[in-house]
């Protein structure tokens, strides 16, 4: 791997980049099932350095598939591959193990003059320790609803089956976790996100957490009347011209779990298709999303077809270019800043289109 490395920097150089712009990945191999390729990628590590250089980074979980306590491994993986010298790595910033596991190897590796780093890493949990000590945190048991809320606003995705699937062996509603746990734990991160208390990785946790709960609840929820009742038709999709999808995904899943029907179309839709959709399902909302300012306009186009031919459902816009006064120009009925708007944006369209 350093002779690859060393034939990179060659044609890297010959055509006009400097050695002091490349950054290698060493690839972390699997333990389980290359032991020596996986030492070996420490000592590539080593050697890349030492040879060229350059900087490295590498994905860190890779290195514990297929094994058991898996946070065990990647947790000495990074503290030995930082000791190697590895400057940059793929991990779970949310994590605490893995934080702490990166400001103690710091230590070592020479990246905390006067262990500044690490001495308010941990008096911040020691705080927090106390502050729980102090009652600022309940201590006594929680319910198993409790649980289950607790579950989604951390984006608990390991416990929330087994949560829920307990939560109806104690002969609890279906309906009732859905409506009166789940939804308000969803609600809540949202809040948290508007406050900029969570993140969006901490949505994206929460949202699947979130719909492996509902997987277990859907067929008592299809089996009664309210189970099966939407709380509106959303037509969802990335306009024309334009690939990105990832903010977009994430309303989808919300909405979902927020109880209303969502047609998502994909990516690099034509306003044609997305309209044939809208009349296809009876749709109340179309929502369209853009990240690039060159594909805004389709948003436009898609605002003058529902126009044009009379469709009674409404537009909202959403994208990290998009903005309010964009959406009041070309139309639209609605404009959604981030994923945490997407639900009570959506909700307000459909309390107007029922009025």
């Amino acid at each position: 791997r350093l002779k690859v490395a060393e034939k990179i920097i060659r044609r890297m150089e010959a055509i006009g980049v400097p050695r002091d712009r490349i950054v290698f990945d060493v690839l972390a191999l699997v333990v389980s099932a290359m032991q020596e390729g996986a030492r070996q990628t420490l000592e590539t590590i080593r050697l890349v350095k030492k040879e060229t250089g350059c900087p490295t980074v590498a994905g860190v979980s890779n290195v514990s598939r297929g094994l058991p306590e898996r946070k065990e491994i990647n947790n000495a993986f990074l503290a030995m591959a930082m000791g190697a010298g590895l400057d940059g790595a793929i991990v779970n910033p949310y994590d605490e193990r893995m934080t702490r596991t990166v400001a103690a190897a710091s230590l070592f590796a020479g990246r905390d003059a006067g262990c500044r780093v690490y001495i308010d890493l941990m008096t911040a949990a020691a705080r927090e320790a106390e502050a729980v000590a102090a009652g600022e945190k309940s201590t006594a048991p929680k319910s198993t609803a409790e649980q289950i809320s607790a579950a989604i606003v951390e984006g608990d995705k390991d416990s929330i089956e087994g949560l829920t699937n307990r939560a109806l062996a104690e002969g609890a509603d279906a309906m009732d976790l859905f409506v009166g746990t789940m939804t308000p734990a969803i609600r809540k991160l949202g809040d948290l996100f508007a406050q900029r208390k969570k993140f969006i990785p901490h949505l994206v946790a929460a949202a699947d957490t979130m719909k492996r709960g509902v997987a277990v609840l859907d067929p008592a929820l299809k089996a009664s009347k309210a189970g099966s009742m939407s709380k509106g038709k959303v037509i969802f999709a990335t306009v024309k011209g334009d690939i990105h999808d990832i903010g977009k995904n994430v309303c989808v899943v919300m909405l979902e779990n927020f109880g209303f029907t969502v047609y998502d179309l994909g990516r690099n839709v034509p306003a044609e298709e997305i309209l044939a959709a809208a009349k296809k399902q009876g749709a109340d909302i179309i929502a369209l999303s853009a990240l690039m300012t060159t594909t805004m306009m389709q948003m436009k186009t898609v605002v003058e077809m529902v126009k044009r031919e009379g469709l009674s459902c409404k537009v909202m816009l959403g994208g990290a270019v998009v903005t309010p006064s964009f959406a009041d120009e070309i139309g639209a009925d609605a404009y959604g800043r981030d994923v945490g708007e997407v639900v009570p944006v959506t909700e307000r369209l459909m309390e107007a289109i029922r009025a």
